[in-house]
């Protein structure tokens, strides 16, 4: 029996199979099979509703449906070129950072070694004329210029400055990883839908197997329904006329015993004297025809006349017979 009924959505259904004939494996065989018995049922179910077998809107959500259909490669492309562009541009930014930085360092140096140099040949200046300046600063307050080479010191000569050199921390680039989630998210969702059109095709065919066997119950039901109404009614008819024929058979037994009965009466027991005499003169195997044995006793006088002469005949033929000695 095809677990395709004409509820299915035959376009979910069609693509759910060739995802798993494209997927390949031992599922590869069944969903083949599968694709012939849905376009039977297809064919069968479109050509009894009169629409087209391409009709069927999909129930799935547009994304859903586009994943299923193939466009999961798609969306796992995009997603990963996202990642792959993040990151590389990522790694630009660090670069051009790390760019930036070397020329700030070298700039930094540059400077401090400019000044650097500076200072030390400012304290060169100062060492070479420490006793000129000592002399120019003796004369100047008075005294002997000669002291300072007696016991002079010149100028205090400071130590030389020296360049110091700039590092920064650098910079990387970061990988973009928020494909993964996307994916895992995806993933998750293409597979909650899957469960969700496996469930909903596996409650419409328990459905529809439910249905099919409560309608061939209700068929086998009505079925026993109508064998017991005929049977019962097969049983009414035959009472019936079982009934009716020995009504007929007790009235018809009935008629003929009260006829039978009547006849016995008027034969062996007259009602009246007209009956009485024609009993007498039928016991004497005379003919009686002519009178009434209705049990009336109305006769005509001519009758009653010709029946009285018919009984002394009887009488005067049935009497004893005299001898010949006898007076």
């Amino acid at each position: 029996m095809s677990v395709y009924g004409p509820s299915t959505n035959f376009a979910n259904e069609r693509t759910y199979l060739n995802n798993l004939v494209s997927a390949g494996g031992g599922k590869a065989i069944w969903a083949k099979n599968q694709l012939n018995d849905l376009a039977y049922a297809e064919q069968k179910y479109s050509s009894a509703s009169g629409r087209s077998p391409s009709s069927a809107a999909s129930v799935l959500p547009s994304s859903v449906s586009g994943l299923l259909s193939g466009g999961l490669d798609g969306a796992l492309g995009v997603l990963t070129r996202n990642a792959s562009q993040n990151s590389a541009l990522s790694a630009q930014m660090a670069a051009e950072q790390r760019d930036w930085q070397q020329r700030q360092n070298k700039l930094a140096m540059d400077f401090n070694s400019a000044e650097a140099a500076k200072s030390r040949d400012w304290q060169a200046m100062m060492s070479n004329t420490a006793h000129q300046r000592e002399i120019r600063d003796l004369k100047a307050a008075g005294l002997n210029p000669v002291l300072s080479a007696m016991g002079g010191n010149g100028a205090a000569v400071t130590s030389g400055a020296t360049a110091s050199g700039v590092t920064s921390a650098g910079a990387k680039g970061e990988v973009d990883t928020s494909a993964n989630a996307a994916l895992v998210q995806l993933l998750g969702s293409v597979l909650s839908a899957q469960t969700q059109l496996q469930a909903a095709n596996v409650s419409a065919r328990t459905q529809e197997a439910v249905a099919d066997k409560y309608t061939a119950m209700e068929h086998i039901v009505a079925q026993i329904s109508a064998a017991a109404s005929r049977y019962g009614a097969d049983l009414g008819f035959a009472g019936s006329k079982y009934n009716s024929n020995m009504h007929y058979a007790l009235g018809k037994y009935q008629t003929d015993k009260g006829f039978e009965n009547q006849v016995f009466l008027e034969q062996n027991y007259p009602s009246n004297y007209v009956q009485a005499l024609n009993s007498i003169l039928k016991a004497l195997g005379l003919d009686v025809t002519g009178g009434s044995s209705s049990g009336e006793g109305s006769v005509s006088a001519e009758q009653y006349a010709k029946l009285m002469e018919k009984y002394n005949a009887a009488l005067l033929g049935s009497g004893p017979k005299r001898s010949g000695h006898q007076r």
